[in-house]
């Protein structure tokens, strides 16, 4: 076995699920495999493979504020170097960004937990939901735009090919979708956190891999599709 070889997985699990993440992450490391710096590429994590130990993850907030200007400057940067000394004195180790969340691994099996306090925890991951929420207009004007530029106008697109309102609305129902299961999800655990109720670090993941995946390849399908679609030339279409 080669200690420094890189493996690719797929996340079995919904990216803005915390407890999921943590808890996959944790049984990967069980595995030997570690997550790497590189954090997440398109749904796709690359780990390090090592000697088998069960290192816990956690996810925490990156965010003090859910301003533009804040979130480009920190996204996909390390924490301040005085929060890194802060987690290495509890037990962890700082490796990766994903979606709005700093991901450490523990040093040790058992760190110290870095959060304790439910409220401040409620608090920092609700400024990370409403951020994500702030995602969801752009994408939609993204789309519009992208359609826009194929189109003369938002109702001549009416008008298109089959294939083509079959992507548009599939991809907007796939974004809807998504939209509604994060909005649930961080609802009942914000919920939970501000009764008091700790987080779920080792969730089982496992019952609900497969329809994750799927959703996930189909997600993939519809970005390839509409990719193929943007490079086309209009006159194809007129």
């Amino acid at each position: 076995m080669n200690e420094n070889e890189t493996v690719v997985r797929i996340l079995p699990c919904a990216s803005f699920d915390i407890e999921s993440v943590e808890s996959w992450l944790t049984d990967m490391a069980g595995e030997g495999l570690y997550l790497e710096r590189q954090g997440n590429y398109f749904g796709l994590f690359h780990f390090r493979r090592g000697e088998p130990r069960a290192l816990p993850y956690r996810l925490v907030s990156s965010l003090e504020s859910t301003s533009i200007l804040q979130q480009s400057r920190i996204n996909g940067t390390p924490p301040p170097q005085e929060a890194l000394d802060l987690a290495a004195h509890y037990g962890w180790e700082y490796v990766a960004y994903l979606e709005g969340f700093f991901v450490y691994r523990g040093t040790t099996e058992r760190p110290r937990e870095m959060e304790t306090d439910r409220t401040l925890q409620a608090a920092a991951i609700r400024k990370v939901f409403w951020w994500n929420a702030l995602l969801v207009p752009l994408a939609l004007a993204i789309l519009y735009f992208k359609y826009c530029r194929i189109y003369s106008s938002p109702i001549s697109i009416l008008a298109a090919p089959l294939p083509v309102l079959a992507a548009f609305f599939l991809a907007l129902a796939a974004d809807l979708v998504d939209v509604f299961l994060k909005y649930g999800y961080y609802r009942t655990l914000i919920r939970s956190l501000d009764l008091g109720m700790p987080l779920n670090h080792r969730k089982p993941w496992k019952p609900h891999a497969k329809y994750w995946l799927t959703w996930k390849w189909i997600n993939a399908i519809l970005v390839i599709l509409f990719a193929v679609l943007f490079c086309l030339p209009r006159s194809l279409f007129l």
